[in-house]
Formats: C-alpha cells, structure tokens, sequence
C-alpha cells in the first residue's frame, strides 16, 4: 500500500496567492476554491489556516502591511539618527521599485472603497507612511504647507508608480529614480 503525502501550504503562500488574484481579477476574485485549485490541494488545506473567507481578507490585509510596508517603516525607523534623510529616502525609493512593493496599491484602494475594513487599514497604513515621510522632508529643510504637499506627492507616487506608464527610451530605471529622488531633495532649497 502506498501511502501519498499530502501537499502543504503554509499561510503566506495563501495570502500571497490572495494578493495576487486581488491584483488581477478584484476583491470578487478571492474566493477559497479557486485559490485551492490554484495551490495544487484541497479547499480543506485553507481551514488549517483561516476561519472563513472574512478571515482571509483580514489576514491579508495584516499580510499586505507586514511585508509591503513594514519593510520600509522599519529601515527608516533603525536608521533615523545614523543616516542622513536623503540617503534614507533613496534607499526608500530604490526598495519600493525593486522589491515591487507598490504592485499591490491599486487593487488595495479599489477594494477599500468598496469595503470599510480595507478602507481602516488602508488609513492606518498611509498615516503610518505618512509619520515616516514627515521627519525626512522635514530634515531635507521643507516647512508648513510644502512639508504636507511633498510628503503626499511623494507617497502618491510611491504607491501608483505602477499605473503611470510613461517611458522615456534615453532613461534607463535607475537614472529615472535619481532624476526623481534630485526633485525632491532639490524642492525644499
């Protein structure tokens, strides 16, 4: 008689499956069968990790925080008084791109405005970037009124460098982000 293991799957690759299934198809799209039937196993697989669905999307939502933005939170917070704020804001922009932590923005707004948990966490999670942003521009010489704007324009675009899809051929990635960080550090002088 041979015996068959059963395949498992460990919490994060539900949720990581989760967000990307949110990314292409909505909220709507986040359903247990179909993520099963993704994952290769059976719809029971998912019991060993969540209560129901409104218990994944709640996960997901902690998930989302914890690994697309804590990361950033984190360094900013380890680094304040070590690192000057320009270094510690490209570092900041560097990783976002090449970790691809602003991929997951877009379906996640379009979700909070449906729904009002996303929508708390969501707030949570830009005060949170905000509080991390404020001290940068603050130290980089940005006062009243432009401290606010940048640090919004600057989060804005972090979050939806996804959706703008302008290139210019002469400007590889890297010379785009040292054109962009220059901006703002150039703005407050």
């Amino acid at each position: 008689m041979t015996k068959t293991l059963k395949k498992r799957v460990s919490k994060d690759q539900w949720l990581a499956l989760a967000l990307d299934v949110l990314a292409v198809e909505g909220i709507t799209g986040v359903k247990i069968e179909r993520l099963a039937k993704k994952l290769g196993i059976t719809k029971s697989g998912f019991y060993w990790h969540f209560k129901n669905r409104d218990d994944l999307l709640a996960q997901m939502l902690e998930y989302w925080r914890r690994e697309f933005t804590t990361i950033v939170s984190g360094f900013v917070q380890e680094h304040r008084h070590h690192q000057p704020a320009d270094q510690q804001l490209l570092w900041i922009m560097t990783t976002i791109y090449e970790k691809g932590l602003y991929r997951y923005e877009i379906p996640l707004r379009a979700w909070a405005m449906q729904d009002e948990k996303a929508r708390e966490v969501l707030q949570e999670i830009d005060d949170e970037r905000y509080m991390m942003a404020l001290p940068l521009f603050k130290e980089l010489g940005y006062k009243g009124k432009q401290l606010v704007m940048v640090c919004q324009v600057f989060l804005c675009y972090q979050a939806w460098m996804d959706s703008i899809h302008y290139t210019d051929e002469k400007l590889s990635h890297g010379e785009t982000l040292k054109l962009r960080w220059q901006f703002f550090i150039d703005g407050a002088k």
